[in-house]
């Protein structure tokens, strides 16, 4: 079945559907009749600037609140990261080079100080400068981390003049795939950013989507780390570099309690469920996706700006809408109300405002010139966001400004939130601007312009306070426990940085004896900095009656490699935190790394699935995650409760298939025979469907694990269920077949085969005939021949996936089809060129003699024809039958369907001329994450498909039919990515231009 499966997306009509979705939304459409359009200067018109001495009358803010301007241009330009060192003295990030001018290396950090103390920086002094596009910054000893994909740079001024005398580079390797870095390559929204001090005492950072191949030319003994799809961290002391979760866009922040948060353009708030030291631990299930979008009210959510809409992104969205240039149809084809550019999150930690926006997020839309706040509230073991109600209709911030462009936050000493204002006529990626727009607008205007805001409440004044920088050695222990975030993060970096372990004993009485839960907490990160974290430490932490307390400790032991010394408690540890709802997740994550003795293991597991009640299917992760070290055990107390697991988790077939990956024989037939003696119900059927599909990830079978008793009884009581009750219950039906398929022998092959020659069966052929794969031969060819016009289109693609699947085979079919031409009219244009390209000389021999050799030039000629299929009157009854012969194995529609690509819901306003551009050219431009892959495995075996997940132990490759085949790394052999997307040229072979306007019409008129 297995090999099937990979025929069936690898030539079949469901592959070269795959990503029609996906061309639409991000291949080029030119348009068919027309260069593409120019603007003019009248429908085009520049906007002014505001300057510094009228800007605040731009501004509405949330009632209680006000904006003071800190810092503007010539004092700073371009700011767009931010962070305060010890002192209170600002470093700050100018991207001067936006958006095409990186060769000059324009980029620089500037030093800004508050002077008179009145609350307004009046100083600065370039701290650095030389650099290409920077977007991060962290003060760490004196100096600071400067990101600048593709390096990371240390500065520090060891001479006092204000400007860095030691610049070095110290990791590089960001976005390696756009090396050399030109400006028509990297990908200025794709670029590292947001430095942050962790709960883990390493500074963390924001990869970007395009990851990297990264090492530190100071640390030879370190390999490169790959961080594709990752976020990371570093040891600033030995430059140890760490993968973490993430691989959002432009934004990362932590809320007090250390739990992360990010953002991307178009899905503007994300949350890290679990932190990469845990994903792939075992290597027999599917790792669920580490970050997930919590708003409530949906990724690009909507917004409401008071500034106008620009004059050039209304015309380019007018364009894109009539399809004359390429690029997505966002909000519906209207050019705002929904985020366009999300960027900064940031998790407000300051002690300035009120308790209720503690932990709150706020988030720039530099697009729609606004400030958005979402409130973070619990869900189950994960999060959720919302708007406040008080804001609905309004946002916390917005300017009738167009050049008002927020684009990062940072927590500042005086306990409130500043906001880095990049302040340009223009923000946009270049690449997505067409020529027809671009050649009237300035890129460049605004490079000389930028302002800082102060946001904070009405009523509250700013006010000098002590900073960690000046604090003697027992104030920072103090400042441990301060209201103010800042100060506690900062005096525990000063802390660990300094190595002042003669502290620790001050620092282990605030531990002990404060009531403040973030003096408990830091304290704990403090110790742990230091190396000296001890038993009694740990038993003092466990009297804390603090939740958030007892998950710092965890998340600090996630990331050792050793538990030790703590290993004697350490179960005492891990039964206590079970059995708080708000402890248990974490702590069952905690017992994949560090596993008990099987038998208390699996005590602990069962205890913690059946307590959960709230959030059963991270919890079932969780679990599944732990259990590859207590297995036979688990099972053990599953049979001997009587418990087939569907009252116990929520997706009782993710369980199953993990047994089926990860047990011997002797369990999986110990397994097999508890549910098979189980009525036949969904349950027991999903449970061995899944077991089935657990064992041919691990290369077993029913036939190397069932007595041949056991094997006959089971193909008895199932067909004797297929004769008399299949017709009725075709979803039990379908598994059913399946799982016989994986029991097949010669006897039940010809009962199929009498199914598949009478017509009463017709609704489940391609179910039956898909489940031969095991035993299909040449000696079945000629019954294919005899049944080939009696099956419909759909069952032929099935057989065709057959005769695909091994090259005698195909040769054979190839060499009947010379005297039974009928037999290729079903062939798709991929499947076809697919076998004219084939990897064996002797079945493109044998190609040849049925068809001319293989040209692009199909494409050309369908310009032409298919043009005319815009302006057809539709037929929507022949739109939907082609529709679901064609394109429902990968796309949802009218609530059919699979979804593989963005639903064609999201697409169909951008009208027929780019529907029908993008399935003619879908390879002009695809995003990295759409782009297929081809997998070579250590069998011999070939996946082609969309990578939409991978661990240290697994990759999971997405395919049509909502299949997704999930590969242990130690099988992999070669990852080659294809350069395209999935979805082949020459889709529409063999359509009538009337085919093809009836199938453009039915799909933007398609519902969900």
């Amino acid at each position: 079945m297995r090999l099937l499966y990979k025929q069936v997306n690898q030539f079949e009509n469901v592959r070269i559907m795959v990503a029609i979705a996906v061309g639409m939304l991000f291949s080029s459409m030119d348009r068919f009749s027309a260069a593409e359009p120019v603007a003019s200067s009248e429908q085009l018109p520049r906007i002014q600037a505001t300057e510094v001495a009228d800007v605040m009358s731009s501004f509405e803010v949330r009632d209680g609140f006000t904006l003071d301007l800190v810092a503007a241009e010539p004092l700073v330009v371009d700011p767009v990261a931010m962070d305060f060192d010890a002192w209170g003295r600002a470093f700050v990030v100018e991207m001067r080079g936006y958006s095409e001018r990186r060769p000059e290396r324009l980029g620089r950090i500037k030093m800004l100080e508050d002077i008179d103390k009145d609350g307004s920086f009046d100083q600065s002094v370039v701290y650095a400068g030389d650099l290409p596009w920077p977007t991060a910054v962290m003060c760490y000893d004196g100096g600071i981390f400067v990101g600048a994909t593709p390096d990371i740079f240390y500065f520090k001024d060891t001479d006092g003049d204000g400007s860095a005398d030691i610049r070095q580079l110290v990791f590089t390797g960001f976005a390696s795939a756009s090396a050399p870095y030109r400006v028509e390559q990297l990908n200025m929204q794709a670029m590292l950013n947001s430095f942050h001090w962790g709960p883990d005492n390493r500074i963390h950072g924001a990869t970007g989507p395009v990851g990297g191949k990264v090492y530190s030319p100071l640390r030879p003994d370190q390999a490169p780390l790959n961080l594709r799809g990752k976020d990371f961290s570093f040891d600033p002391k030995t430059l140890e570099l760490r993968a973490e979760s993430g691989g959002a866009q432009n934004g990362m922040s932590f809320d007090s309690h250390g739990r992360k948060f990010v953002c991307s353009n178009s899905d503007h708030l994300q949350y890290i469920v679990y932190d990469e030291a845990f994903a792939g631990l075992n290597p027999f299930i599917k790792q669920q996706p580490a970050r997930i979008s919590i708003a409530e009210d949906g990724p690009a959510a909507p917004v409401f700006r008071i500034s106008p809409d620009e004059p050039w992104r209304i015309v380019r969205t007018k364009w894109r809408v009539a399809g004359a240039v390429r690029g997505p149809v966002e909000g519906g084809g209207t050019p705002s109300g929904y985020f366009t550019g999300a960027t900064g999150a940031t998790l407000y930690t300051g002690d300035a405002w009120a308790r209720e926006y503690a932990d709150h997020a706020f988030i720039a839309d530099c697009g729609s010139n606004l400030i958005h706040r979402k409130g973070i509230y619990p869900k189950g073991h994960v999060a959720t966001a919302r708007r406040p109600a008080e804001e609905s209709g309004i946002e916390f911030v917005r300017s009738s400004d167009i050049w008002f462009r927020p684009v990062q936050f940072s927590n500042a000493p005086d306990g409130n939130l500043y906001v880095m204002d990049m302040y340009r006529e223009v923000i946009e990626h270049p690449w997505s601007l067409p020529d027809g727009i671009k050649q009237f607008l300035d890129l460049n205007s605004g490079h000389n312009r930028g302002r800082i805001y102060r946001i904070r409440t009405i009523e509250g004044k700013t006010k000098q306070r002590r900073l960690p920088g000046e604090a003697k050695a027992m104030e920072l222990v103090q400042m441990l426990g301060h209201s103010n975030h800042w100060h506690r993060e900062t005096a525990r970096r000063l802390l660990v940085q300094r190595n002042m372990i003669h502290l620790q004993d001050a620092v282990r009485a605030l531990l002990k004896e404060s009531v403040d839960v973030s003096a408990q907490v830091n304290a704990v990160q403090v110790l742990h900095g230091f190396g000296n974290l001890t038993v009694d430490d740990v038993e003092t932490v466990f009297r804390s009656k603090s939740s958030v307390v007892h998950l710092a400790l965890l998340k600090l032991w996630g990331n050792r490699d050793e538990l030790s010394p703590f290993d004697v408690p350490f179960e005492k540890y891990i039964s206590q935190l079970i059995l708080n709802n708000q402890t248990r997740f974490q702590a069952t994550l905690l017992l994949s790394k560090f596993p008990l003795h099987s038998s208390r293991q699996s005590e602990f597991l069962w205890r913690a699935m059946s307590l959960e009640k709230e959030d059963k299917y991270w919890m079932q992760f969780a679990v599944l995650n732990a259990m590859n070290s207590c297995r036979s055990d688990f099972l053990n107390h599953m049979i001997a409760k009587g418990e087939i697991g569907g009252n116990l988790f929520h997706d009782t077939g993710a369980f199953y298939q993990f047994f089926g990956a990860s047990s011997d024989k002797k369990e999986i037939a110990q397994i097999f025979r508890f549910v098979f003696e189980a009525p036949i119900s969904v349950d027991t059927l999903d449970a061995l469907s899944s077991l089935s599909h657990g064992m041919r990830q691990n290369g077993k079978s029913w036939s190397t694990v069932l007595t041949d008793t056991e094997l006959a009884h089971a193909r008895k009581r199932y067909l004797v269920w297929i004769q008399s009750q299949a017709l009725d219950d075709l979803s039990s039906a379908g598994k059913i077949i399946g799982i016989m398929g994986e029991m097949m022998n010669e006897n039940l092959k010809q009962s199929w085969k009498t199914m598949l020659s009478q017509s009463e069966w017709a609704i489940l052929h391609s179910e039956l005939l898909a489940s031969l794969a095991n035993v299909f031969s040449l000696s079945d060819l000629d019954w294919v021949c005899e049944q080939w016009s009696s099956w419909s289109p759909s069952v032929r693609q099935v057989a065709l996936a057959l005769m695909m699947s091994r090259d005698e085979l195909l040769l054979a079919y190839l060499k009947t089809a010379q005297e039974k031409p009928e037999l290729i009219k079903d062939l798709t244009f991929s499947q076809r060129k697919n076998i004219q390209h084939h990897r064996s000389d002797k079945v493109q021999q044998s190609a040849s003699r049925l068809w001319d050799p293989f040209t692009e030039n199909v494409v050309k000629k369908s310009v032409e024809d298919f043009g005319e299929a815009l302006l057809l009157k539709a037929d929507m009854d022949n739109g939907q039958r082609i529709f679901n012969e064609r394109c429902a194995s990968c796309h949802r529609g009218n609530g059919e369907g699979f979804a593989l690509g963005p639903d064609l819901i999201s697409v169909k306003t951008s009208g027929k001329n780019r529907i029908l551009d993008s399935i003619l050219y879908p390879n002009r431009e695809v995003q990295p994450q759409y782009i297929s892959y081809e997998i070579e495995t250590t069998e011999g075996e070939s996946v082609v498909g969309l990578i939409a997940q991978e661990s240290r132990s697994l990759m999971v490759v997405k395919q049509a039919l909502g299949i997704t085949q999930t590969i242990q790394r130690q099988k992999i052999a070669s990852i080659d990515g294809t350069g395209n997307s999935i979805m082949p040229s020459g889709l529409l072979e063999g359509m009538t231009t009337q085919d093809v306007g009836d199938l453009l019409e039915y799909i933007v008129q398609l519902k969900r």
